[in-house]
């Protein structure tokens, strides 16, 4: 169970420097495996970190619409991104 708990905190640790970097609460897909790929995380280290972050219940994961255009003619111009939000660490409370 210590052994789950220090890993825990380790992958919170690491998500929280990523959306203390940005400022925010949410934050696209891109934006996180930029950080940190420019941090030397591999796509699939950084897939994992995600994947254990949901699993520890560190993070939300969500779908938005984004237009990127002012105007739109079609549905085809309206595109999801992923999203994830970080949650409250309940632990300190």
């Amino acid at each position: 169970m210590r052994k789950n708990h220090k890993e825990k905190e380790n992958i919170r640790r690491k998500i929280e420097q990523v959306f203390r970097h940005y400022n925010k609460d949410a934050l696209f897909e891109e934006e996180i495996y930029e950080y940190f790929t420019k941090n030397g995380l591999s796509k699939n280290e950084i897939k994992n970190l995600l994947e254990d972050a949901l699993a520890y219940d560190i993070i939300d994961i969500g779908l938005t619409t984004v237009i990127e255009k002012e105007e739109i003619k079609t549905l085809e111009e309206i595109k999801t991104k992923k999203v994830y939000i970080l949650k409250e660490d309940l632990s300190i409370i």
